[in-house]
């Protein structure tokens, strides 16, 4: 009796295995993606909730908001309202290690023990879909502190919402719940609060309508560098005189003071209700071709036209909800 012997795979059976396990591979790798975006999202949102709880707390012991910075004078640096709320997000030994209280801006910047605490990341305001470095060397190119350049501190994907415009050439009906020389109680956001954005995103990287990768620079933790009235140093607040997620070649710069994100087709956004919502990049805009707002207080519209104006604006008169 013949001994029958094991018939191993043909050379067209293990392709055409092959074939099925890339196809499958193929089908399943999207999927996998979206997973894991929506996970990063989730911890966005998660960040995003945490800081609006911290400003939650800090109103109810201060009555107003914690000012987007404290400058001690023209042209000088300042904190940033984040150090101020760091009792409030579970970092008070941060705020007594880099003295808030005690020194300035620049003379923290000066003293290296409290430099190298201020470039390490901080989690809460780092977005998981991010692609920048923990240290923001591109806004560091003033000096922080007095006669260096070595002032580059951790990044922040999370910047306080300034209005409609930023600091030059505002008006009332454009103000935010972050303004540079007074301090925003929740009384004052006369829209509601579920209708007023209170943070947004900032990307640290944008892809123009050409195709080339413009470095936007996201934020900063713990500062804005000086003020003056030819350069606004839109480093831990935004407005929203550009598109969200603007691509526009010929503007790009304006991304450096708008909001973006990694997000797709969008960003996330806290509103001062302390809820948390995506906001597509489609939400209506007055920015016309250019996709920024005229800077000219004559040319632009006197009465906010635009959904995504009227969510940037405390105190408008004209409480929307997002779409």
């Amino acid at each position: 009796m013949r001994k029958s012997r094991d018939r191993g795979f043909t050379l067209v059976e293990l392709l055409v295995v092959i074939a099925v396990i890339g196809i499958l591979v193929a089908l399943l790798l999207p999927a996998v993606q979206m997973a894991r975006e929506a996970a990063r999202r989730m911890s966005c949102s998660n960040n995003l909730r945490q800081l609006a709880l911290g400003v939650h707390l800090y109103e109810g012991k201060f009555g107003v908001l914690p000012p987007h910075c404290l400058s001690p004078g023209h042209d000088r640096n300042s904190w940033g309202w984040a150090p101020r709320l760091f009792p409030d997000v579970e970092q008070a030994s941060l705020q007594e290690q880099i003295c808030v209280k005690k020194l300035m801006m620049e003379e923290a910047a000066s003293v290296p023990e409290v430099l190298a605490i201020m470039r390490k990341p901080i989690d809460t305001f780092r977005c998981p879909s991010d692609v920048g470095p923990p240290v923001n060397s591109l806004r560091a190119q003033f000096p922080w502190s007095a006669g260096s350049n070595n002032g580059a501190n951790a990044t922040s994907n999370y910047i306080g919402c300034r209005g409609v415009m930023d600091t030059l050439f505002p008006r009332p009906q454009e103000d935010g719940c972050f303004e540079a020389k007074f301090c925003v109680g929740f009384r004052d956001i006369r829209d509601g609060l579920s209708n007023t954005f209170l943070f947004g995103e900032r990307a640290y990287e944008i892809r123009t309508d050409q195709g080339r990768v413009y470095t936007s620079g996201a934020g900063l933790v713990f500062g804005n560098r000086r003020l003056n009235d030819s350069q606004q140093r839109n480093d831990v607040y935004g407005c929203a005189r550009a598109r969200l997620n603007l691509d526009s070649h010929g503007n790009r710069a304006w991304s450096r003071r708008g909001f973006s994100s990694f997000h797709p087709s969008g960003a996330m956004f806290a509103f001062a209700d302390n809820s948390v919502r995506f906001v597509s990049e489609t939400i209506d805009f007055d920015g016309g071709v250019n996709q920024v707002i005229d800077n000219n207080p004559q040319e632009r519209d006197i009465v906010l036209d635009s959904v995504y104006e009227k969510l940037a604006a405390r105190r408008d008169g004209q409480p929307v909800e997002q779409p």
